[in-house]
This record gives structure tokens, C-alpha cells and sequence, in this order.
């Protein structure tokens, strides 16, 4: 199989493929597939402005990722709000002749679509996990007041 000569990935290429994952659910392998460049080389670039500091870059691409899990999150209420009706058929009657085939919310349907909006949140969680994740911030500070101090507060002072 004849290798393809690489080109030289750019500034343009970067935001592009950004852009791309900003606006779509696909993955970076597909996203660097649709843009003729590699994911080995997208990260490398991503790699190379993070040793350099260039925030610009990396908020471009963090900012990125989180609209990608926006994506995910939208298409988790659409998959729960829609969960999947399969077709079943009854039989019905004494004789057991009559057959129904209608549409029935079934445990396969329910089991499948928990299964999608599993994945879909453990996707979400990865994207952006301050946002998505399980995980409780435990670390808040709290200000002691004293009661006049309380008080003042509640009253507007």
C-alpha cells in the first residue's frame, strides 16, 4: 500500500479541523480524515503550541471540544426523548388466530436506548468534565460571618 507524502500541517489546517469538531459528533480521527491530515499530526501541532504557550490555540481547541460535548448532550435529550419503539406481534383471541403488528415500547427498545445515552454521557463527561462530569467540587471555601455581620447581609446593609 503506497503511502501518501505528508503535508505540511499549518495554522489554517488547525482551525479548520477545530471548527469541524466544534460543529459535528464525529472524532478526531474522522475529523483529521475529512481534512486530508492525520491525528498524529493535529496533536503534535497541539502538543507543540502547548510547549510554546500559545493559549490563543489551545482555548481555541479546548472551546472547541466543549461545543462538541454540547453536541452530545443535545443528541442525549433527542435519544431520550425518542426511545425506540420496536414492532412486536400479538396474538390475540381464543382461537389464537388474530395477529396484531403494532408498535409496542419494548425492554430491547429501552435497554438500547439506555445504552446509546450511556455512551453518550460517558462522551460528554470526557469532552468537558467540569461541565458533564460525576465528579463534586469539594473544595469550596466558606466565610465565616458573625452574627451582626449575617444579619446585615440579610437585610441589605
Amino acid at each position: 500500500m503506497k503511502r501518501k507524502p505528508q503535508t505540511k500541517f499549518t495554522d489554517k489546517m488547525f482551525f479548520a479541523i477545530c471548527d469541524t469538531i466544534a460543529e459535528t459528533s464525529l472524532s478526531i480521527t474522522a475529523v483529521c480524515r475529512k481534512h486530508n491530515t492525520s491525528k498524529v499530526q493535529f496533536y503534535r501541532h497541539l502538543n507543540k503550541s502547548i510547549r510554546l504557550n500559545e493559549t490563543v490555540k489551545c482555548n481555541y481547541y479546548a472551546h472547541a471540544r466543549e461545543a462538541q460535548a454540547d453536541i452530545f448532550f443535545n443528541e442525549m435529550i433527542r435519544a431520550a426523548k425518542k426511545v425506540t419503539l420496536m414492532k412486536k406481534t400479538l396474538t390475540h383471541g381464543k382461537g389464537g388466530g388474530e395477529t396484531d403488528t403494532k408498535k409496542y415500547l419494548t425492554n430491547e427498545g429501552i435497554q438500547a436506548a439506555r445504552l446509546y445515552i450511556d455512551t453518550l454521557k460517558f462522551a460528554v463527561a470526557k469532552l468537558a468534565p467540569k461541565k458533564y462530569g460525576d465528579t463534586l467540587n469539594l473544595n469550596n471555601t466558606v466565610e465565616k460571618l458573625s452574627h451582626e455581620d449575617l444579619l446585615k447581609r440579610l437585610n441589605g446593609d
